[in-house]
């Protein structure tokens, strides 16, 4: 995908590491992962403000954003995300 592009990945968070940022606001960089790959999204202030009650390791989301390059290793910049809930079949 090219640099700029808006796209949907799901997976699981494998984890999380906070910081606070140079304009004083927390924000986090989060490894979501599926069954072929892993990507580092990355979730700025506000939308970390917003969504941080669902960013816990194990949650299964769904998150839209924006590619970035950095260093040749693509990343997404999380604009919206939805918790997935799993649902067991019954028998």
């Amino acid at each position: 995908l090219l640099d700029g592009t808006t796209t949907v990945v799901g997976g699981v968070i494998e984890n999380i590491r906070k910081i606070i940022a140079k304009n004083g606001k927390e924000m986090a960089f989060v490894c979501l992962a599926d069954f072929n790959d892993k990507i580092e999204v990355v979730f700025f202030g506000d939308v970390f403000e917003k969504y941080k009650d669902i960013l816990e390791p194990e949650n299964c989301i769904a998150c839209r954003g924006r590619i970035s390059y950095r260093q040749g290793e693509a990343n997404l910049i999380a604009e919206q995300i939805k918790k997935l809930e799993i649902k067991q079949k019954d028998n």
